[in-house]
């Protein structure tokens, strides 16, 4: 399988325009807009629409959902102008199924810190919707045991859960196809704290 030439890099929890536009002149590739509600990190669909607008041509925004169903985020996608989706508690046939409607989904797999064995990715990942391997315990500065990646992470992948300014570098030694971001470069949930951001691209230029 040929690998995307680049780093790809995906900032999780963007909700300004400001923030979004500041992300993708650093490198980030992939804009995430959470519409899980109660989340602290959660975009309106107005606030989604207008960061895809202002994305468009430069980086892909991409619509992060939890459970939801195939008319939710279909509507979603109508009104926000977004074709590239993610989905957490999702199965094979619901990727399968959103493909139908020509919206690419990307998978999640939640791994833990005692995960001994990456799992097998279903439906395959593709750049344009590729999967995303992230600790399934929310909100802390632990990480999924990052050797089972290997010297070369799975293509099309993004790896996510506790990635940081301070740990990146031990991440790419494992030469992962992306990054997933989101807590690591807040200054708060939903609020992007550019100083860090600027620092984790900083760590990634060291490495190249």
């Amino acid at each position: 399988m040929s690998r995307e030439a680049g780093l790809q890099v995906k900032l999780s929890g963007v909700r300004s325009v400001d923030d979004a536009r500041f992300a993708i002149q650093c490198g980030v590739t992939h804009i995430g807009c959470i519409l899980v509600p109660g989340s602290p990190r959660q975009a309106t669909l107005e606030e989604a629409k207008a960061i895809h607008d202002e994305a468009s041509g430069s980086a892909r925004v991409v619509l992060e959902f939890k459970s939801a169903s195939r008319a939710q985020i279909l509507e979603a996608c109508k009104k926000t102008g977004c074709r590239h989706v993610q989905l957490g508690g999702a199965s094979e046939a619901d990727v399968l199924a959103l493909a139908k409607d020509k919206v690419h989904a990307s998978r999640v797999y939640e791994l833990s810190v005692t995960t001994v064995m990456l799992p097998s990715q279903k439906p395959e990942a593709t750049a344009k919707a590729p999967s995303l391997f992230i600790l399934g315990q929310s909100g802390t500065e632990l990480t999924f045991p990052w050797e089972l990646l290997g010297e070369n992470a799975p293509a099309f992948t993004f790896i996510g859960g506790g990635v940081r300014p301070e740990n990146v570098q031990a991440l790419l030694t494992h030469e992962p196809w992306g990054l997933n971001l989101c807590a690591g470069v807040e200054s708060r949930p939903g609020f992007l704290d550019r100083a860090r951001l600027e620092m984790l691209f900083e760590c990634v230029a060291r490495r190249s």
